[in-house]
């Protein structure tokens, strides 16, 4: 069973000493003794990666819809931050240089590019494991953890591939994880086996309280934080990849950079301005939505011919604040994913994308996923798919409303990636930008892809157009009211779900339904803590009816906020 040193060793002078009693970690052992993570309950506790999954799910509030609190999210990154402690060059493990014959090679062959810009540092290798703190320039100083390939020391003349991973705390020991989850790269690797080329793997920790600034490319307004990256990224491409490349074999021209939420947005912001030093990239899960979505202003690139892109998202992780079925992460990655597509990105050799429409914005559900993101980006290039399959977002459309669509291809039991509007031929039916115009009753439709087919048939209903009348107390006098309701024509539950406009003193709106389907729904005037109560304060239960074409009359007594 491998092990691995828990703590690196950096000498930073001449003439020191060897390090007495390093003490080394059985991964498996700790493994065994984690929690099952494929029996996990419900995930949703916010981990490193999870608090900055998208505006209304960040903090993993009860209420789903509650906007990011940047106390909370700073509470939980402080506890990210415990994990430094154990990187510190003033810890309680003497920082001692090691002999050189513990390194991968005692004579290690010429760099592949650039100088050992840190000759100090030696590195300590247990099994096919290496740990050491990388000095750095610009930012904190950072623990490294490198995972070599099987045959590395057999092979001694063979260079390999370097894909490099953020947040290296949560890829190899839950005991070393911000919450006992890891995506366990090592087992995915030699899981797969021969299915994919041998590769170096080098995970980089984050910086704990600095890791929202480090890993986004501006400044959010909306959260005063962020703007890092450029310095991160300089950190990676002028210091740690020469370095990496001096000290072991790899094949400089073959770099790959990857990670989740925040990691998932830097890394392909930082091989959209390093193209020529990232050739292959993986965003998980990722952080899009950051500063308005300003990553959607970058892709209009010309599309590098060795480039491999990966970009996916889960069904469970983030809001649906336009009702259509599909949460935040999937519609951000998806309009990344198509401006890409857009731009020339070849789908499927050069873009790989992927919605898993049960993935949560955690690492069990990562390393569910991480053997497909390997096998595309290290594995052998795509032929015909096997088959093809639909998914639709909702299970009862109604007419008048927009169906979203997605298309899978498949390859084998294992490898599953979503194909481009664009890139799909449609027959029998209206489908624009992925979005089916259904017509009432049975809808037959025709799907294809290289030379695949799949059927995608659904059951429209009919739209009852009603029409709210809202009468309101006159104090406090609202300068805006609201309809928040079940359905997604009444805003899923959103609390300035749809506005109401005044006509004379009543406030109205006509939405239209599925007809003959009950539906619930409150008043608000924007927010929970000015919904409507009852004459004395009290909470009412949901007001609701079964949708026919006409008027709904309603009067509020007061509201929440009312003195």
């Amino acid at each position: 069973m491998r092990r691995l040193i828990l703590l690196g060793l950096v000498a930073f002078c001449a003439g020191c000493t060897d390090a007495p009693g390093v003490e080394t970690s059985d991964l498996g052992a700790a493994r065994d003794a984690a929690v099952d993570i494929d029996a996990l309950p419900d995930m949703r506790a916010p981990t490193v990666d999870a608090m900055l999954v998208d505006p209304a799910v960040d903090a993993a509030m009860p209420d789903a819809e509650a906007p990011l609190d940047m106390a909370s999210d700073q509470a939980i990154v402080d506890m990210a931050a415990t994990d430094m402690a154990m990187t510190d060059m003033a810890a309680d493990v003497d920082m001692a240089e090691v002999d050189m014959a513990t390194e991968p090679d005692a004579a290690p062959p010429p760099a592949c590019e650039g100088d050992d810009i840190w000759p100090a540092v030696n590195l300590a290798r247990e099994g096919r494991f290496i740990r050491f703190m990388a000095p750095a320039n610009g930012i904190a100083p950072r623990r490294v953890t490198v995972f070599l390939p099987a045959g590395y020391d057999a092979q001694a003349d063979r260079r390999y591939p370097v894909f490099y991973m953020h947040d290296g705390q949560n890829l190899f020991d839950p005991r070393e994880a911000a919450f006992g989850q890891v995506w366990a790269v090592d087992e995915a690797i030699d899981g797969l086996g021969d299915a994919i080329e041998p590769i170096i793997v080098v995970g980089i920790d984050n910086a704990g309280a600095d890791r929202i600034f480090e890993y986004t490319p501006s400044v959010d307004p909306e959260r005063q934080a962020g703007g890092g990256a450029a310095r991160y990224g300089a950190f990676l491409v002028e210091q740690l990849k020469p370095f990496i490349d001096a000290r072991l074999r790899t094949d400089c021209h073959d770099t790959g950079i990857g990670g989740s939420s925040l990691g998932g947005l830097v890394s392909l912001h930082l091989w959209l301005q390093y193209p020529e030093v990232f050739q292959r990239v993986a965003a998980v899960s990722p952080s899009f939505w950051w500063n308005g979505q300003a990553i959607l202003d970058q892709l209009g690139i010309d599309w590098p011919a060795d480039a491999r892109v990966w970009i996916d998202g889960g069904g469970a992780e983030g809001g649906d604040s336009d009702g259509d079925g599909r949460s935040s992460v999937i519609e951000d990655s998806r309009a990344v994913a198509e401006g890409l597509f857009a731009a020339g990105a070849p789908f499927p050799d050069g873009l790989g994308y992927h919605e898993d429409p049960i993935g949560e914005h955690n690492e069990p559900t990562w390393r569910r996923r991480l053997p497909a993101l390997l096998t595309w980006l290290y594995g052998p290039r795509l032929d015909a798919p096997t088959r093809l399959s639909a998914r639709t977002w909702i299970d009862a459309p109604q007419v008048g409303t927009d169906l979203a669509v997605s298309i899978d291809a498949h390859w084998g039991p294992n490898l599953t990636l979503t194909v481009p509007h664009d890139a799909v031929e449609w027959m029998g039916g209206m489908v624009v930008d992925g979005a089916i115009q259904p017509v009432a009753g049975a809808n037959q439709l025709t799907a294809s892809w290289r030379g695949q087919s799949t059927p995608v048939n659904f059951d429209a209903i009919a739209a009852a157009q009603v029409e709210f009348r809202v009468r309101v107390p006159d104090q406090p006098v609202p300068d805006m009211v609201f309809l928040t309701g079940d359905a997604a024509a009444l805003g899923t539950w959103d609390p300035a779900g749809v506005p109401l406009r005044n006509e004379g003193g009543v406030w109205t709106v006509t939405v239209p339904l599925a007809a003959g389907v009950p539906y619930a729904f409150k008043v608000t005037r924007g927010s929970w803590e000015t919904v409507e109560k009852g004459p004395n304060g009290e909470e009412l239960a949901d007001r609701g009816g079964v949708a026919v074409d006409g008027v709904v009359e309603i009067q509020v007594a007061r509201w929440a906020d009312s003195p």
